[in-house]
Parts: structure tokens; sequence; C-alpha cells
């Protein structure tokens, strides 16, 4: 992946991710691209339509594909060989198909840098998109417990959730 900012050409990277559906609500979703080289300023990553293919996407129908509303987040400064990371939660809310661009922050002193590509080697260094979810607590239906019309009916907390799970072990309260 290259991404690169001169008065005479720009070089914007795309990546697609298929997002499996989720079971839960979405903390965060964070996109991490190894970079191979250094940056000051960095880059940014914006939404961009889907329909293009690696094989079709070239300078001349790239424009098709531009950035879709405000950046969704730039990187900062980082050096070469070093995970660099995004935080794309604006974006990532449910499963589906999530399409990006990433585009230099221009400069007058640094033009290009490059990336770690989906095809690259170890894979350890391809691009990732890391989404936490949430996932809802397990209620079990509690039974033993009754009352008489109109009486208020008290149960301790740890009696009613004794049988309920968290997968995320958040703490369960009643």
């Amino acid at each position: 992946l290259r991404v690169s900012a001169s008065t005479t050409a720009t070089k914007n990277s795309y990546l697609r991710f298929q997002v499996p559906s989720l079971g839960g609500s979405v903390v965060s979703a964070t996109l991490k691209v190894f970079a191979t080289s250094a940056s000051n300023p960095g880059y940014k990553v914006y939404s961009t339509a889907s329909g293009w293919t690696a094989a079709g996407l070239n300078w001349n129908t790239a424009s098709a594909f531009g950035p879709i509303g405000n950046s969704l987040g730039t990187s900062g400064i980082f050096s070469a060989n070093t995970l660099t990371s995004v935080n794309v939660t604006s974006l990532v809310t449910a499963g589906g198909e999530y399409n990006l661009l990433m585009t230099a922050i221009n400069t007058p002193t640094q033009t290009q840098f490059n990336f770690a590509s989906s095809e690259s080697t170890p894979p350890a260094n391809r691009p990732v998109l890391v989404i936490v979810v949430n996932t809802p607590p397990v209620a079990v239906n509690d039974s033993g417990y009754s009352t008489g019309q109109g009486t208020a009916l008290t149960v301790a907390a740890a009696g009613v959730l004794a049988n309920d799970t968290d997968a995320d072990t958040n703490t369960l309260t009643a």
C-alpha cells in the first residue's frame, strides 16, 4: 500500500473489510496498518463507495471512489516498521462491508510513505479492522420465587443473578 500527496499527483490506498454479524453493540473499531516507512504528520482515513475491485482500480477509475464525508480519523506521526492505528468507530456500527480510503496528510517535506498490504509476509503485518463488541448478558429464568397478589416480592440480587452470565465479564447488578 502507498499513499502520497504532492503538487503533481496523489496516491491513495483502498481497503475493504467484510465484517460478519457481531452479536452485540460495537464499543470500538480501529483500523491497524503496518507502516514500512515513517511519516510526519501521517495519513487520514475516509469512508469510500463500494463497487471497486483491486484489479479495476486505477488513476482513471479512482475518482468515482473518492472520500465520502469528513475524515474518520488520522494516524498521527509514526516511525518505520510500526503498527499504526486510526479510530473508525463512527463508521463501523454492525456487520457488513466497509470500504476505506487512506490518503496522505499533505506536507512539503514528505510526499510518500508505504504500508504492508493484504498480501504481505508475514501475515501479522497485513491491515486489520479490530472491533470490540459488548455482548449482552444472558438472563436465565428464575424459579422458586412467589408472592401473593398485591404483596411485594423482595429477593436479594445474588439470588436473582446467580444463574445469569455476561460473556464480557461485566458485573451484573439488579
